[in-house]
Formats: C-alpha cells, sequence, structure tokens
C-alpha cells in the first residue's frame, strides 16, 4: 500500500519516537516538497528538522507533475495542498492527515483518507 502524508501526522509521529510506525503500516511513504519544507522551517521543533534533515530510507520525497489546482490553493497550506495533489497524480491508496480542513476537502473529492491522530 503507497500513502501520501502530510505534515502534521509525521511531525507527531516524529515527536513521540515511533514514525517508524509508518514504515510498518505502508510499502511506501510519500510526501511532496511543501511538506519537506515545512519539516525543515525553522519554526518546526528541533527533533522534526533533524529527521527530515536525513529522513530514513522508506520515505521518497515527490515532486508534483502539476501545480495543485486554485481551490485546493485557497483553502489549504502548501504541505496539504500538495500532498492532496500528490495522492491523485501517484493515485496512491491512502493519504494521511490530521487537519479538518484538509480533510473536508480530500473527502469530498472522494480520496482515501486516515490521520495519524484521528
Amino acid at each position: 500500500m503507497r500513502a501520501v502524508s502530510n505534515t502534521s501526522p509525521l511531525r507527531s509521529l516524529i515527536a513521540v519516537g515511533r514514525a517508524d510506525l509508518l514504515s510498518q503500516l505502508f510499502v511506501e511513504i510519500l510526501i511532496p516538497p511543501g511538506v519537506a519544507a515545512e519539516l525543515s522551517d525553522a519554526a518546526t521543533p528541533v527533533m522534526a528538522r533533524q529527521w527530515i534533515a536525513q529522513p530514513p530510507a522508506w520515505l521518497r520525497i515527490h515532486s508534483l507533475i502539476s501545480p495543485p489546482d486554485a481551490e485546493l490553493m485557497a483553502a489549504l497550506d502548501r504541505g496539504e495542498c500538495e500532498a492532496t495533489q500528490l495522492v491523485i497524480e501517484r493515485q496512491a491508496d491512502i493519504l494521511i492527515m490530521d487537519e479538518w480542513k484538509g480533510r473536508a476537502i480530500a473527502q469530498s473529492r472522494g480520496l482515501p483518507l486516515i490521520g495519524a491522530l484521528s
């Protein structure tokens, strides 16, 4: 099973030292550049910045083929927007996202969805 993750599920799992759970649940975990950038941001906790600086072998950063549509760009932050677009482009099996607004948009588009916290 191939999953695409947004930033907050990764940050939460990194914070409790269990990001490895994703590799036990999914064959492939993809993130877009926007998620990698959010994990690298100076405002992000040090533990997450160190983790993304040397990402595990099971995590793959994939660029988008096309920019997200206007609805996504207007409604969501960069990581959520790009993660949603990446699920569509890569025909991933599931999107891992916790934010309610991003989840609502993903559900309205019929995307398979789970959360790390909900």
